[in-house]
């Protein structure tokens, strides 16, 4: 608990260091909480009124310190890259962001493409629009999309079971990770994420911390043992039947009352309650365990 507070606290105490920030939000109204919480003048947002990925450009590529949206930094492209190391940023991102997307484009229109050699792959096996087409009119919006994204260069593409593509995918910002000079990741929900998987799955190095308070002080521990926290969640859930609804003048039957007389009134079979068990067992062994867990990336 308590990683919003961390986070702020952190960037106040780098006032006066070199290192600029891009602290990453899930929604517009925290922006301006975080922006008044920090407290600090020298920290921008873009505003409504004028093209904020124009703004955004121009803030990074003075150097300052940034409160943005997960919306907005998912528009960061690599030509972002060269400034995010020259001033060495520092990236924040409150909430873990979903690293890829499927871009939904019929799979003749894939082909097509890549059988009129209309884009390219690079070295990195992403996605080149021909110089050719560039500019060519196009009169499908799938077709629009993809061209403008390839010049980001964070799209590659799908391939069905035979090998032929089928669709295209869009990286968002999680192959910019090394531009930083540090990342921090606060999350409750590491585990299981699309983007733990994408880390193990490049080798790239993370440190996992949990945050404490102490003395009224939030600080970062590289213990994070939760054995006590879910001994005290268990004791925290009751199971009732339906005599404590009754008294309260009401009756559940819906499929979330679990009482043992609802078990009995629609006959759950064994299998069904194997399935909820192991639910359960899921629940409690790994969403838990990422509970109060921030995590720290390391550059490579």
């Amino acid at each position: 608990m308590g990683k919003s507070t961390w986070a702020i606290n952190y960037m106040k105490r780098k006032a006066n260091k070199p290192n600029p920030f891009i602290y990453v939000v899930v929604t517009l109204d925290e922006v301006e909480r975080v922006r008044k919480a920090i407290g600090r003048k020298d920290v921008y947002t873009p505003y409504e009124g004028q093209k904020k990925s124009d703004q955004l450009y121009f803030m990074i590529s003075e150097g300052q310190s940034v409160v943005i949206t997960h919306q907005l930094f998912k528009s960061l492209s690599w030509e972002y890259a060269d400034l995010i190391q020259k001033h060495e940023y520092e990236l924040i991102v409150d909430e873990v962001i979903e690293p890829l997307e499927l871009l939904e484009v019929p799979q003749e229109i894939a082909r097509m493409l890549k059988e009129s050699n209309t884009y390219t792959l690079n070295e990195n096996g992403r996605v080149v629009w021909d110089e050719r087409y560039k500019t060519a009119p196009v009169d499908s919006k799938s077709i629009e999309r993809i061209r403008s994204l390839s010049d980001s260069r964070t799209l590659k593409e799908l391939l069905d079971q035979k090998g032929q593509v089928r669709s295209f995918v869009k990286f968002h910002f999680f192959q910019m990770f090394h531009c930083y000079s540090k990342v921090h990741l606060l999350t409750y929900l590491f585990n299981g994420s699309k983007l733990k998987g994408m880390l193990q799955a490049t080798n790239m190095e993370y440190d996992v911390q949990s945050i404490e308070q102490v003395e009224g002080e939030y600080i970062l521990s590289d213990s994070f043992d939760l054995s006590e926290f879910k001994k005290e969640l268990r004791y925290q859930i009751n199971l009732h039947d339906n005599d404590f609804d009754k008294r309260e003048g009401k009756v559940l039957n819906s499929g979330l009352n679990m009482s043992f007389n609802y078990q009995d009134n629609i006959n759950l079979n064994q299998e069904y309650l194997d399935e909820l068990s192991a639910q359960i067992y899921n629940v409690r062994e790994n969403k838990l365990d990422a509970v109060k867990m921030t995590l720290f990336l390391r550059s490579i």
